[in-house]
């Protein structure tokens, strides 16, 4: 089993593969494809006022890997390993974002492969708002901005 893994990775990844071919042979097996544009869960904007922490709300990738293959999703230093060897729905949230309101993973293919960066867009940014009222030692607030509006 672990030969057939590795065989399909190899056979998805030759050692000399351009990372922008990796990328290209790898968008078919994630929804939103990388280089796409993700989507927070429309309920859970929804819901947004009753949460507390508005960058906990979630989105989700879906990684379906080709047949007999596994890929290992690393989705940040912080965060666990996620091995996908069958369709699997993702989470993130919004905290897992950059500033630039960009989803950073890097995802492996079998034994030698070092990981391919697989970068999706979207249309939130992240603001250090400090209300108008605020006091001198208030913590300034995160919020996401979908467009001109916060």
């Amino acid at each position: 089993m672990v030969l057939a893994l590795t065989l399909a990775a190899s056979a998805l990844f030759p050692g000399d593969l351009p990372e922008a071919e990796k990328v290209r042979r790898l968008a078919p097996y994630f929804s939103p494809p990388p280089g796409g544009t993700f989507a927070l869960d429309a309920t859970e904007i929804r819901d947004l006022e009753r949460k507390a922490k508005p960058l906990r709300l979630r989105g989700f990738i879906t990684v379906k890997p080709p047949k007999g293959a596994c890929f290992l999703v690393q989705k940040g230093l912080d965060q666990e390993d996620v091995e996908v060897c069958k369709e699997r729905r993702i989470p993130f949230t919004l905290e897992d974002s950059d500033r630039d309101g960009k989803l950073r993973w890097q995802v492996k293919t079998g034994d030698g492969d070092f990981g391919t960066p697989l970068v999706w867009s979207s249309p939130y940014r992240l603001a250090m708002v400090v209300p108008f009222d605020a006091k001198p030692d208030d913590p300034m607030e995160y919020r996401f901005v979908t467009g001109c509006d916060a």
